[in-house]
């Protein structure tokens, strides 16, 4: 089949009025039975790889190839099933973050996902108390081929990670702290509109349509996007700095616990 180039004077269509995501490759819709399903059967699995591998990666002289090679792709199995639910809710948040029902999936699926790190993560922090040589001959076995970069480079974070409990524990307050954040910020941006004027007419637009607008060709409506979309924005900016000041101590605050010189560093 030929393809029809564009014409370059056809007229292009200016609005996405109307044009939404297809999720349904991933799941129905919010209230999916098959979301329950799976996130019951990441519970199970999660306890499974508790019960196969903790105790057996931190070990005299590191794992065996295969055992290490087991626990990986398990882990890996969960974590892409836990991976396209949480894409799942934060797409159908992001299109609409003001229907109660987006809301709650997001909150009920970062809730249990957390959970399920924190389940699965002494993983990881066995992997890194593997001797430096053990680790090293794992990362090179060719079985491991698949892996040896995430192998590798995980090493780089040992000196930054603390223990278990503690490591939970920096889960779980992210809940209440830089995420809950993050969404208050997501849903007061999207709650506010912002007046501009085109072709002579004076329009309230949202956040993404101001956005679009300051990358249109016409340099003067260019100019009074920004212009609107920081003056609407400069309105706000108590609530606005309050949060990033906010998320920004909360950084601070990590990087030192993790024993990082520099917020820069991580």
């Amino acid at each position: 089949m030929s393809a029809t180039p564009l014409s370059a004077t056809a007229p292009q269509p200016k609005s996405a009025a109307g044009v939404a995501w297809d999720l349904s490759p991933l799941y129905a819709s919010a209230d999916d039975p098959a979301i329950d399903q799976t996130l019951t059967r990441l519970d199970e699995d999660a306890a499974a790889f508790d019960a196969a591998f903790r105790g057996r990666i931190a070990v005299p002289g590191g794992p065996s190839a295969s055992l290490l090679l087991d626990a990986l792709r398990a882990g890996e199995s969960m974590s892409d099933r836990a991976n396209v639910l949480f894409a799942f809710a934060q797409l159908l948040y992001a299109a609409d973050t003001t229907a109660d029902a987006n809301r709650k999936l997001v909150q009920r699926v970062e809730e249990r996902l957390t959970a399920l790190q924190n389940r699965a993560l002494f993983f990881d922090l066995e992997w890194l108390e593997v001797e430096d040589a053990a680790a090293a001959r794992l990362v090179a076995d060719p079985s491991l081929a698949k892996y040896a970069h995430y192998l590798a480079s995980s090493r780089r974070f040992k000196p930054h990670t603390l223990s278990e409990p503690e490591e939970k524990l920096m889960n779980d307050k992210d809940m209440t702290g830089v995420s809950a954040w993050g969404k208050l910020f997501t849903e007061y941006v999207a709650s506010l509109r912002f007046k501009i004027e085109i072709d002579g007419e004076t329009r309230e637009v949202n956040q993404s349509e101001i956005l679009s607008l300051t990358r249109v060709a016409d340099r003067t409506t260019r100019q009074r996007a920004h212009a609107a979309l920081y003056a609407t924005l400069a309105a706000h900016q108590q609530v606005l700095s309050f949060i990033y000041d906010t998320r920004f101590q909360d950084h601070l605050v990590t990087s030192r616990l993790r024993h990082y010189d520099d917020p820069m560093q991580s």
